[in-house]
């Protein structure tokens, strides 16, 4: 397939083809408190670079995981492509799909892993994990190849270790007895010594029915099923001052029959545990929940969706659990693209916070009580953020899918972002022109669609 410029009807066409293959109780708290503007100071951009494979093409890979280690960082999904140019403003993809997890040692090269075999299944979710003398570890969801997909996508889980030399042998996780994972999983997985614990919805009988929790101890793998209607969403972490695990769960609450999407969490590791209702949805129904742990507890950010004359308002939220209290939640800002928090013995929430025509500016908040924002602003026509993970040192990594200058393709963008203020900041932020040891060219990657709308479905 040759990319030369499209029609506006064109990219939306390719991008599809790519990357769309694809309870009961009283709320604890109610009312949000909206957060004070905080003081700002500019976000420098350490470096920036492109995604490219090993023969320096131009990668595309959907945005699904991604964590830093010891100054390597490793990127997984299931659709990939590699671009290679035939001429000016011409590409050829290459090969489609033969990338499952791309690493980028410290020194800035790059390797890349094709699919390992799931018994003729097909990669539906990916998560990695960073597993110390083991490498990394990598769970996906394979599901069987359909020409026309379901959605939700149901299938099977496998792990694998990966190091410099490949993959290891891959593992099929056993599951309860009728059940089913339902594509995506958790955002995040949770390591406590030499446990590794992933959740994610699941079905026991054709309906998405409960949450399935999959556990590695040992090198030995186990799995159990919590039935729990109507769930939407689910998110774990360990809680900062119990060392005990947390999942957060999005789903209806059957006492109140206007309920869409409230916010409950439980610790599945307690005898009879129990959801407890933390936000009504009643109001701004709940959606993506991120959670992490902090020195005394979690905190959570999720995208609140205000339904109001005309459409939907869109609110990146935030909340506090301490000591097992809830604190009233916050609101970060209004409108935001992508809500997210970075674990950190001092966690940050990642909000969007303005999308212009030109510009993507992205807000940075020490959490659970923000105090001061660090703001970086991103030029570019297009620009959605896909993933964000802490980096080295105070460094944080974010993954963008950008527009290319002349609007017409995507690019797939890596910042190394130093959250502190600096007064030369604006020397070497995302404003503008970066310095010229640190220019990147400009190679376009993939075919923009006309809106952003189809790249936030693969989010």
């Amino acid at each position: 397939m040759r990319l030369a410029r499209l029609s506006p009807a064109q990219p939306r066409v390719l991008l599809s083809s790519l990357v769309a293959a694809a309870l009961t109780g009283a709320p604890l708290i109610s009312h949000a408190q909206p957060v004070g503007e905080p003081p700002y100071c500019e976000a420098p951009v350490v470096r920036r670079e492109m995604l490219r494979s090993e023969r320096g093409n131009p990668l595309y890979l959907s945005p699904e995981a991604m964590l830093e280690r010891d100054g390597e960082l490793l990127l997984a999904g299931q659709f990939s492509a590699e671009f290679v140019r035939q001429g000016q403003g011409m590409y050829d993809i290459g090969e489609q799909n033969h990338v499952l997890a791309v690493l980028r040692r410290r020194d800035g090269t790059v390797r890349t892993f094709g699919h390992f075999p799931i018994d003729g299944r097909e990669p539906a979710d990916v998560r990695v994990v960073a597993l110390g003398r083991e490498g990394w570890g990598v769970l996906v969801l394979g599901a069987v190849r359909d020409s026309q997909p379901r959605i939700p996508r149901r299938g099977a889980l496998y792990f694998a270790p990966l190091t410099e030399a490949g993959w290891g042998a891959v593992v099929t996780v056993p599951l309860p007895a009728g059940v089913q994972p339902v594509a995506p999983m958790a955002r995040h997985m949770v390591q406590q010594g030499d446990r590794i614990i992933a959740s994610m919805n699941a079905d026991s009988g054709g309906s998405v029915s409960g949450i399935l929790l999959v556990e590695r101890r040992g090198g030995v793998w186990r799995s159990r099923f919590i039935g729990s209607p109507s769930v939407s969403y689910t998110a774990i972490a360990l809680d900062g001052g119990t060392n005990e695990l947390a999942m957060a769960v999005v789903a209806v609450n059957r006492a109140t029959q206007r309920d869409r999407n409230s916010l409950f969490l439980s610790y599945p590791d307690r005898k009879h545990d129990s959801l407890k209702l933390l936000v009504s949805g009643l109001e701004a129904p709940v959606h993506h929940p991120r959670m992490h742990s902090t020195s005394r507890g979690l905190s959570l950010a999720w995208t609140a969706h205000l339904p109001v004359e005309g459409g939907v308002s869109m609110r990146a939220m935030q909340l506090a659990v301490e000591s097992g209290l809830p604190l009233a939640p916050r609101q970060l800002a209004s409108s935001p693209g992508f809500v997210t928090t970075i674990a950190d013995r001092f966690p940050l929430a990642i909000v969007v916070s303005a999308h212009a025509s030109d510009s993507l500016a992205l807000a940075l908040y020490f959490l659970p009580a923000p105090s001061v924002g660090v703001r970086l602003t991103y030029r570019s026509s297009f620009a959605e953020v896909a993933d964000a993970t802490r980096g080295s040192g105070s460094e944080i990594v974010v993954a963008l899918l950008a527009a290319s200058s002349d609007g017409s393709h995507l690019i797939k963008e890596l910042l190394w972002i130093e959250p502190r203020c600096r007064s030369d900041a604006g020397r070497d932020s995302a404003t503008g022109a970066t310095s010229p040891d640190r220019r990147t060219p400009h190679v376009p990657t993939l075919p923009l669609a006309g809106s952003s709308a189809a790249v936030r479905k693969r989010m």
